[in-house]
């Protein structure tokens, strides 16, 4: 029987944010998440400090732990992609006495919690069909960029994970490939991580105030969203650029990994871009697949709304593994 001691301790740590909760199974046998909280990694010292608040304020010492991370995990550790951290399962288990603590990379447990949630925890942002069996893409931009696949066989569920954030960006205009040249005076490889992701907003803005021949003045991505909407032509040509590359980025990897079985764009920036990712002129980025378009006409992509989806995907990762 699942009981209080088998709650576990769920955590997704990005470079901008730390969200940890309690997650246990309803009587239904779903996930349920409760305790919910989020912290600026700014505003905590470490993953450590982040746990220690936690604690003191649920009251709840549990047994297992499962963290979700921005990075790459190797033998139980993992150092953030951007944030100086270096966590480990041995450290973590040392400091806090818990029993049983596994780590698993941000976008691997994204992927994971999409048959965990529910209908209205994704937006439609074009219709489709899914096509049982196939693989399910999830990707998208947050502070970087993420992907892993998702498909079931024999009736569990397992996630392929990726770097196709780190793929090189490809201008499908005359202003995009002019945006490319100004971004190769400062960058020898130009990758979609950098166009779309919150880590590079600044270097894309930069470049683009440059192409319209005016200076420089750095913007909290807020305002440019403001900005954007309001008319301005730089920002929203900033908002244009990244919601069509994330698209374009999107129908490539459709391509690449058979993804039939439909498309999960997540991300926090993906939320915040949706007005101009959710437009026919992107669309056509995802698309337009030259003699191959018919491959993805059919392809459902839908938004991820849920904040907490990591969460929920780091705990069925963590019961996929005791059973």
């Amino acid at each position: 029987m699942w009981g209080v001691k088998d709650t576990i301790l769920v955590g997704d740590v990005g470079g901008t944010n730390v969200r940890l909760g309690l997650a246990d199974k309803g009587a239904d046998g779903k996930l349920i998440l409760t305790q919910f909280s989020k912290v600026r990694g700014d505003d905590v010292g470490s993953l450590d400090d982040a746990i220690d608040q936690f604690l003191a304020e649920t009251h709840f010492k549990p047994r297992h732990v499962c963290m979700a991370l921005a990075g790459p995990v190797a033998n139980g550790e993992v150092s953030l992609t951007n944030r100086e951290w270096h966590i480990s399962e041995t450290a973590l288990s040392k400091r806090f006495g818990f029993d049983n603590v596994r780590l698993y990379n941000d976008f691997t447990a994204m992927a994971r919690s999409v048959p965990e949630l529910q209908a209205n925890d994704f937006r439609s942002l074009h219709k489709g069909t899914q096509v049982p069996g196939k693989p399910v893409l999830v990707a998208g931009p947050g502070t970087g960029f993420g992907t892993s696949t998702i498909i079931q066989i024999n009736g569990r569920w397992h996630v392929i994970s990726g770097e196709g954030g780190h793929q090189a960006w490809a201008p499908q205009s005359e202003a995009e490939t002019e945006l490319l040249h100004i971004l190769q005076k400062s960058h020898d490889f130009v990758s979609l991580e950098l166009v779309s992701s919150g880590h590079g907003m600044d270097t894309v803005h930069s470049a683009i105030c440059e192409r319209h021949g005016l200076a420089y003045k750095k913007m909290r991505p807020a305002d440019i969203l403001t900005a954007a909407h309001s008319g301005d032509a730089v920002c929203r040509e900033v908002c244009e650029v990244r919601g069509a590359a994330v698209m374009g980025a999107l129908g490539d990897m459709a391509m690449i990994f058979g993804a039939q079985g439909g498309i999960v764009l997540a991300g926090g920036v993906s939320e915040r871009l949706v007005d101009f990712i959710d437009t026919p002129k992107a669309l056509s980025r995802f698309t337009n697949r030259g003699p191959m378009s018919d491959y993805v006409a059919d392809i459902p992509v839908d938004l991820l709304l849920n904040s907490a989806a990591p969460l929920f995907g780091v705990a069925a990762l963590y019961l996929d593994s005791m059973s």
